[in-house]
Order: structure tokens, then C-alpha cells, then sequence
């Protein structure tokens, strides 16, 4: 899934970004020293002690509908222990308790959190919204919307053509951990399944932009061409080519300082954990004109090809 930075200023997104490691506190923390001086960010870190801190829970719910309501307290809940540093085990245990009280699975003496989002993706069905469940590493944090329009596109990239279907999306009521930790100025942009790419339609204001064309576009084909090829590939490898893909076709110095805020070393955050390992092979490269467009669009080529190898290798 690649990373929206859209709607946030150039110091608003250094102060954001941290998010993207896993936890709030860091982003947080630069609000209270910095909000003095800046009535905006003083409002925005007000909002983050309401939502992560206050000691009381402050929920403000997208719709009226008391079931969905019931549903999205549940994951909100998750979202601010995990995101406040609590431990994961602790928080899904939670949200395990709050779901079972709002579905019913039917043929399973003891389901799993798994098979209550399975109920939940049938649920929402019946009242009109697409559900997506599971880990969008490091945490869970669904995708719940309600307009969705499917097209195709054919896209370029290294390995060849790839032809993909794409399933605009709209009208989120929840949009990952992310989005929620940044109070939506983050986010994914996306993200490829078997059956397609999906496509955060809020998140690109062209079609024609390089932050769609590139970012969303060749990124997530990537994922398409990677996982027919090789279905058991982790998300961290995944991001990690798709990274290097973007910087293929669109280097950019500003795009891997975005990384570089955001990267972490811990192999269960696949985002953080891929934008470091591509600062770790770039950083390698000790060249004088490493950061050149040219040269880094070619050492990020380079770089995929040999991953591409090691790949084919391994399943020989």
C-alpha cells in the first residue's frame, strides 16, 4: 500500500509522519512542544488528546446507525491502546470482546477474531458497505465504505505489462490504522488483492499525477505481478519492491526523506520496516551522485532485479 501525504503542510507532515512507525506518542509529543507558537497545531494536538488520552473514551461516529456505531467503538477502542503503546496481545484480546457482542457466529464453539470479521464483511454487506478485516501490519484496522465503481487499467512495470482491475472506493467510514492515527491526513493509498487493486479515491486529487500513476498505479501492480509469482511473499518484501519500483519510475530525494521519518526497523511494521530497508540499500550506494534522478531511478532498478533473482532462486 503506498503513503498519502496530501492535505498536510510541509511542518504538519514532519510532525505526522512518526504515526506511520506504529504509535501516536512521538507525534504527540512534538504537538505539546511546538503547538505554543501555532494555533492550528494547538487545535490538532487537543484533538489527539481527546481521542488517545483523555481518560474518558470521545468517539465521534461518521453515521447514525446504532450497529455500525457498536462496530466502530470496538476498533476505535483497539486503535487507541495499541496506538498509545498498550500491548497488541491485550488490545485484541479487547476488541475480541467488544465484536462478539455485536455479531453472532454461527457453527463455531470458540471463533477467532478472524472468523468475527468474516460475520462483520456479511454484515456490512446487508446494510450497503464493503468490509476489509485483518492486519494492515502492524495492527488491525478495517476498511469500511460504501461506493465502490470498478474499471481496469494497464500498467507498465518493470517485469512487463500488467493489466489490473481497479475498484474505485468512496464514502469510508473507517480507513485503517493510519488514517486514524493521523486523523486522516495519512493514509494508504490503496491496496492489491488477488481479484484487484483497490483504489482510496479521496486520497488522489488527479488521475494523472505521479502520486497515482506511480504511487498507487505501478506500486500496486507491482503487488499484483509479485504475488502471482509469489503467492506466499511477505508484506514486507512486498512493500519493499513496490518502493523501489516507485523510485524506479519517479525518484525523488523528497520521497525517501518521507521514508526516512518513517522508517523502523521491526520487520512486523511492513511499511516503516521496507522504507528502511531501502534507505539501507541506497545508503550503501556510497557514490557522489547517489541522489541524482537518474542514478537513483537505475540503483533502485538494480536493486529489484537482484531481489528479483534471489526470489527465483529460492522457489527453484
Amino acid at each position: 500500500m503506498p503513503d498519502d501525504m496530501s492535505g498536510a503542510r510541509l511542518r504538519a507532515r514532519d510532525i505526522l509522519y512518526p504515526c506511520a512507525k506504529g504509535s501516536v506518542q512521538e507525534t504527540y509529543d512534538l504537538l505539546t512542544a511546538t503547538a505554543a507558537a501555532r494555533p492550528g497545531l494547538e487545535r490538532l494536538r487537543r484533538r489527539y488528546w481527546r481521542r488517545f488520552f483523555a481518560p474518558k473514551e470521545y468517539w465521534r461516529y461518521p453515521t447514525a446507525d446504532p450497529w455500525v456505531r457498536q462496530v466502530l467503538a470496538a476498533y476505535y477502542r483497539y486503535l487507541r491502546y495499541v496506538l498509545t503503546g498498550s500491548a497488541q496481545a491485550l488490545a485484541e484480546d479487547l476488541l475480541y470482546r467488544d465484536l462478539l457482542a455485536a455479531v453472532t457466529v454461527s457453527g463455531a464453539s470458540h471463533p477467532t477474531l478472524d472468523d468475527l470479521e468474516d460475520v462483520l464483511t456479511e454484515e456490512f454487506s446487508a446494510r450497503g458497505y464493503s468490509f476489509v478485516g485483518g492486519l494492515t501490519p502492524p495492527y488491525r484496522g478495517p476498511y469500511i465504505w460504501r461506493e465502490t465503481l470498478e474499471t481496469s487499467y494497464d500498467v507498465d512495470i518493470p517485469e512487463g505489462r500488467e493489466r489490473v482491475k481497479a475498484h474505485i472506493c468512496s464514502g469510508f467510514l473507517l480507513c485503517g490504522w493510519l488514517d486514524f492515527a493521523t486523523f486522516g491526513h495519512i493514509g494508504t493509498g490503496g491496496w492489491a488483492r488477488p481479484e484487484g487493486i483497490y483504489l482510496v479515491r479521496h486520497r488522489y486529487r488527479s488521475f494523472t499525477s505521479t502520486q497515482f500513476t506511480v504511487g498507487f498505479l505501478r506500486h500496486e501492480a507491482q503487488h499484483v505481478w509479485d504475488l502471482r509469482h509469489f503467492p506466499e511473499l511477505p508484506a514486507e518484501d512486498l512493500e519493499y519492491r513496490a518502493k523501489l519500483v516507485e523510485l524506479i519510475y519517479a525518484p525523488s530525494r523528497r520521497q525517501i526523506d518521507l521514508w526516512r521519518r518513517g522508517a523502523l526497523a521491526n520487520p512486523e511494521n511492513a511499511h516503516a520496516y521496507s522504507g528502511y530497508r531501502v534507505l539501507q540499500d541506497l545508503d550503501a550506494v556510497a557514490t557522489e551522485h547517489r541522489w541524482r534522478p537518474a542514478h537513483l531511478s537505475q540503483t533502485a532498478r538494480t536493486l529489484l532485479e537482484r531481489d528479483t533473482a534471489r526470489l527465483l532462486a529460492r522457489n527453484e
